[in-house]
């Protein structure tokens, strides 16, 4: 289960040796927290960041958790390993996450998913349920 972090915790979250900014900064483009919601189009914006575990990121699980949450920021997990470990997520665009590897590609669906939602899976190929998000402090 993920746990709700405050922007000066996103620190904690960097790469390392990073400190991170609002907007944050990657590969020389900005990565903003929170867009207006709905998105143009039904499209998740290219400059917007989220929260995704590195194991999603560098291919070595699928994204089984795709989390809106009730502020507007996003989360992507495995559904597996546990995302607060210190190094096992970081900032990025959000767009990365369904970039990389074509077992993500159906993260796009989910653009339209309002705030205090989680959408699960079990595994790639899997279609997306979506629940609202219990237990999520604002």
């Amino acid at each position: 289960m993920w746990v709700h972090v405050e922007a000066a915790e996103l620190e904690l979250l960097a790469e390392p040796g990073r400190r991170p900014t609002l907007p944050f900064v990657d590969s020389s483009r900005e990565i903003f927290r929170h867009l207006p919601f709905p998105f143009e189009g039904g499209r998740f914006p290219s400059d917007l960041g989220a929260v995704v575990q590195r194991t999603v990121l560098s291919g070595e699980q699928p994204a089984r958790e795709v989390v809106h949450a009730p502020d507007g920021s996003w989360l992507v997990g495995d559904g597996v390993n546990d995302p607060n470990v210190p190094g096992a997520s970081t900032v990025t665009h959000l767009v990365h996450a369904y970039d990389a590897h074509r077992w993500n590609t159906t993260i796009a669906e989910l653009a339209g998913m309002p705030p205090g939602r989680i959408a699960t899976r079990p595994g790639p190929g899997a279609p997306w349920t979506i629940a609202l998000l219990e237990g999520w402090d604002d």
